[in-house]
């Protein structure tokens, strides 16, 4: 992946929410795995992108997936 280029994808595209949208999910299988590396590749270098997944409550999302329910 071109890290210039996430930035692009990120601000033009329904990417970050649809892949907040897999790893909310209540099973957990491959994609919601690859949804995970995926966020972690597009934030790893890009503050711009990590801008946009606080605003899209991503660090909430991904407390409610690490939090354990009763």
């Amino acid at each position: 992946m071109n890290p210039s280029l996430s930035s692009d994808i990120v601000a033009n595209t329904k990417l970050l929410s649809w892949l907040l949208e897999r790893v909310k999910g209540k099973e957990h299988d491959e994609n919601r795995g690859y949804a995970a590396e995926l966020l972690s590749i597009l934030l790893q270098d890009s503050t711009p992108n990590r801008l946009a997944f606080s605003k899209a409550d991503g660090v909430e999302v991904l407390l409610s997936v690490l939090s354990v329910g009763p």
